[in-house]
C-alpha cells in the first residue's frame, strides 16, 4: 500500500490518496476533528491545519502531541 499527500499552501488544502489492491488511488478524507491518521506509518497522525499554520508549530510541540509513536 501506497500513500501520497498533494498539499496546495495557497490554496490551504491537503489530499491524501491510498493505492487499493488494483493500484488505483483513492481519496481518504480527514477526520471530523481535522486530523488524518497514516494508513502506511501505524499510529502517525497529524493535525492538517498544522501544515498552514503560522508560525508552524514547533517540533517540541508537534511532538508532544503526537505522543508516543
Amino acid at each position: 500500500m501506497r500513500e501520497h499527500w498533494i498539499t496546495d499552501p495557497e490554496r490551504k488544502e491537503a489530499d491524501f490518496y491510498v493505492r487499493d489492491e488494483r493500484g488505483l488511488l483513492c481519496l481518504i478524507e480527514p477526520y471530523p476533528s481535522g486530523t488524518y491518521r497514516s494508513l502506511v506509518l501505524p499510529g502517525f497522525w497529524l493535525k492538517v491545519d498544522w501544515l498552514w499554520q503560522e508560525p508552524l508549530p514547533t517540533v517540541l510541540k508537534t511532538l508532544k502531541e503526537l505522543g508516543p509513536l
